[in-house]
């Protein structure tokens, strides 16, 4: 695996069974990943700057930088994928204590149970959680292994 740098816009390709995924490095250790996939490698990337997102989640440096999975394009980031999104942090100290994680500027800052639903967690995953997460999808089945539903 050829090293590679994480690089602001960059798209990443993953393999997940048979399927062809494709991630988008925003910054601050967040990708988006998007819903567009195939059983070929994508000729046009450029595709993807319409492809709904399915998650954006903060992923290990290592996946990319040691060439995990490949960098095959750069896009410019979305305008509605600049600002990132917020995420929860529960406390496992202090039971039923919420707090928001805001990935853009690192604050975090106190909560409720109501805010954080639907919210991703605040996590960093390594690619197998990232591909399991894509199987479940791929399965037509809701994952719910990292945000916050009750």
């Amino acid at each position: 695996m050829k090293r590679q740098k994480q690089t602001i816009g960059a798209i990443y390709e993953l393999r997940v069974d048979n399927y062809f995924f494709y991630t988008q490095f925003l910054g601050n250790a967040c990708y988006a990943f998007f819903e567009y996939h195939s059983t070929a490698p994508i000729e046009n990337i450029s595709v993807l700057a319409k492809s709904e997102v399915l998650f954006i989640i903060a992923i290990y440096r290592d996946i990319i930088t040691k060439g995990e999975w490949p960098r095959v394009g750069k896009l410019l980031i979305r305008e509605s994928l600049q600002i990132l999104p917020d995420q929860f942090i529960e406390d496992t100290v202090t039971p039923g204590r919420f707090l928001l994680y805001n990935a853009n500027t690192g604050d975090i800052s106190e909560s409720t149970r109501e805010k954080c639903m639907g919210l991703e967690r605040c996590e960093v995953y390594d690619s197998i959680h990232v591909i399991e997460r894509l199987r479940t999808y791929l399965k037509g089945e809701r994952y719910t292994g990292n945000d916050f539903q009750s």
